[in-house]
């Protein structure tokens, strides 16, 4: 059941993609669309709230233009009848029915693997987050990649003393002290807004208790022992969640971190299905299909050997008869990468089932209305405005004409000595000593009268057969520049350079057995890179001016002040 098992491991991640505009909060505004007031959790909750808090004003800046942009898009498509365009419509519907698998799974799965307890605490403490900082004490049996020699017993005792003494004047002064967090000299112990459910219970639940503006420790995680201050309280963007919508989220965070566990969930969840309808298939048909048209099998094009297959009733689920072409349609609306592997009639029928499965969760889904709740409605817009968005600049960009041979010519003119230039580059030949005494002995050998040829294949231990101590060609770039005399001397076909120093400290002097020099490569050559990277430019600029457009078509304002 892979595709759906991948589903439900990645069904925490879901709620990343929700697009929380209009929200309640109070606050600044950040941009306005025409008079529609856009504030900061919009774009905390679409870039995630970890990267948004972490940013800096000019990287703030960056991510408001950027989400700017894509809203701009989105309604300027809406505007030019995007949205009725059948490629839009298609790949829409198509994401519509995944979205639905998924988020059927991530609710029944949450619902199997429940903490009641948590659940209840979420109740109190989802519509808010809290502004943290913390003083981590490890010891010898804790989880950190620096290991700490303190046992658990002195690290309970340091914290201890720490915190009854402890003012938030001199927090950051104890940070530097005493935390064992690897981060701690550079945030000062600042875990910034912690909304619940995002960091392990042992923690959360201590933090989420205690008032505001106070200590509270020691708490004891596998990482060792934290002393926390609860700096502040805000309202977090759950809180302007409809009851539903609050509900499906409260779920989601009440529930086991363990992967394992869900997967046995899954697993156990999918038993139930076939256990509850009657699952049949036609053995003798699926194994008389493969063996008879062994010949036509093509594991890479499984959708065209099915449709070769003949009619009849592959499977009977409850009360429903499903055939090859039924099966044929389901695989083909999955992109040829991420298909299922079919490699004869034995893999063919658990392949089958998960297909199944995908129906039965669709239908499931869309009969208890999952399809019309406002977290999926948030998930599937925010694709939807994604795909209108790469869809609305495609379009634009589609229509730019590829640049003539004479501007690429004369671009080519203009570039040949500092981009089209091949850099003179040398063929030598290696002897590598480890010792500069050694190589200093060689080259005297050489001098006398040695062959060349006769050092390398005797004393150089870099020498092997296949290479016989060829190097190159190798450019002035080479060993970083290391082999500077090589080129500045110009030295010709059979000359011998100096001993150069290597980054293993080994040793080397090389004979110049060929040299080539600099030349432009000729025009047909890079003609098609120049084009292409014209065209690419012309797109931009296309591109570059709709964005323009955008702040004077749709009366877009930037509250600049706030960054």
């Amino acid at each position: 059941m892979k595709y759906i098992i991948d589903y439900v491991m990645r069904f925490r991640a879901i709620y990343v993609l929700f697009f929380c505009l209009g929200l309640s909060f109070k606050g600044e505004w950040v941009f306005s669309i025409n008079d529609s007031l856009y504030f900061e959790p919009s774009l905390s909750s679409f870039f995630g709230s970890k990267e948004w808090g972490l940013a800096s004003k000019e990287k703030k800046r960056s991510l408001v233009d950027d989400f700017i942009i894509r809203e701009a898009a989105f309604l300027m498509s809406k505007k030019t009848g995007l949205v009725f365009n059948p490629s839009f419509y298609q790949k829409a519907h198509k994401k519509k029915r995944e979205l639905l698998i998924n988020y059927y799974y991530q609710t029944e799965i949450s619902k199997m693997a429940l903490d009641s307890v948590r659940f209840e605490n979420g109740k109190k403490h989802l519509k808010e987050e809290r502004f943290v900082y913390h003083i981590l004490l490890g010891h010898s049996e804790s989880s950190l990649r620096v290991p700490v020699e303190r046992t658990k017993e002195e690290a309970l005792n340091l914290s201890q003393k720490i915190i009854d003494t402890l003012d938030f004047k001199f927090f950051k002064d104890a940070v530097v002290q005493f935390s064992d967090d690897g981060s701690a000299k550079r945030n000062f112990g600042e875990l910034g807004w912690i909304s619940w459910g995002a960091t392990v219970p042992s923690f959360e639940g201590p933090v989420y208790d205690a008032s505001p503006q106070s200590f509270v420790g020691p708490i004891e995680t596998s990482f060792g022992y934290h002393i926390a201050y609860i700096d502040s309280v805000r309202p977090s963007f759950y809180s302007s969640f409809s009851d539903q919508e609050f509900y499906d989220a409260l779920l989601l965070r009440s529930t086991s971190k363990d992967v394992s566990f869900l997967k046995t969930l899954s697993q156990r969840h999918d038993s139930l299905i076939f256990s509850s309808r009657p699952l049949v298939f036609n053995d003798s048909l699926i194994f008389s299909s493969f063996t008879k048209n062994s010949s036509l099998f093509n594991k890479n094009d499984i959708v065209s050997f099915l449709k070769t297959l003949p009619d009849g009733v592959v499977c009977v689920f409850g009360d429903q008869s499903f055939g090859f072409d039924w099966f044929s349609e389901k695989i083909s609306s999955i992109p040829p990468s991420s298909r299922p592997t079919i490699k004869d009639s034995s893999s063919f029928i658990p392949v089958f089932k998960t297909v199944l499965l995908q129906e039965e969760a669709y239908n499931r889904g869309v009969s208890r209305g999952l399809n019309r709740r406002d977290g999926f409605l948030k998930v599937f817009n925010s694709y939807k405005k994604d795909l209108l968005y790469s869809l609305y600049f495609k379009n634009l960009v589609n229509d730019v004409s590829a640049p003539d041979s004479s501007s690429v010519y004369s671009y080519y003119l203009k570039n040949m000595d500092t981009k089209y230039k091949k850099p003179k580059s040398l063929y030598l030949k290696e002897v590598r000593c480890f010792s500069r005494a050694t190589a200093d002995s060689l080259l005297g050998l050489y001098i006398d009268g040695e062959p060349f040829d006769s050092l390398v294949y005797n004393y150089s231990f870099m020498f092997n057969k296949k290479e016989g101590g060829f190097v190159g060609p190798v450019e002035r770039s080479y060993l970083e520049g290391s082999l500077y005399y090589y080129f500045d001397k110009n030295l010709k076909e059979g000359d011998v350079g100096p001993i150069v120093e290597n980054f293993d400290n080994s040793f080397s002097f090389y004979k110049v057995v060929s040299v080539y020099p600099e030349e432009v490569f000729p025009f047909n050559k890079v003609y098609n890179r120049i084009s292409s990277l014209l065209y690419k430019e012309k797109q931009e600029l296309v591109k570059n001016k709709k964005v323009l457009s955008f702040y004077k078509d749709l009366n877009i304002v930037k509250n600049d002040s706030i960054y």
